[in-house]
């Protein structure tokens, strides 16, 4: 991934304008448990950030995929151990339709790199 150090982190105003009831919560990595606080990304929308295990990311630009609102492509700046950089997805909710919990999916766009998470809770 291509790491660019930045100047001002706490200046960047998030937008957040993410659907809340969609994106927000607790997501584990496929076959991981939600106990597992490695394997946990929060998101907050309301605060506009995206903590993952070693790493707090700050929503800087989102924009809706379709009309649904479970399709976003979104900006991120990231921080942690020390170094600050940006990263664009593509985040996506899938809601299974024989019930189970939500799947998120998360492409990067830079490398091409695809997650998976379910729901936690």
């Amino acid at each position: 991934m291509r790491r660019v150090i930045l100047a001002g982190l706490a200046s960047v105003a998030a937008t957040a304008g993410l659907s809340a009831t969609v994106f927000d919560g607790r997501w584990a990595l496929l076959d991981m448990p939600c106990a597992d606080e490695t394997a946990i990304l929060a998101i907050n929308t309301i605060r506009g950030d995206l903590l993952f295990a070693e790493t707090r990311c700050i929503l800087v630009m989102d924009e809706a995929i379709g009309d649904y609102g479970l399709a976003w492509n979104v900006e991120l700046i990231c921080s942690g151990e020390g170094e600050s950089w940006v990263r664009n997805l593509l985040l996506a909710v899938v809601q299974p339709p024989g019930g189970g919990p939500d799947l998120l999916v998360e492409v990067d766009y830079e490398d091409g790199f695809v997650v998976g998470r379910a729901r936690c809770g």
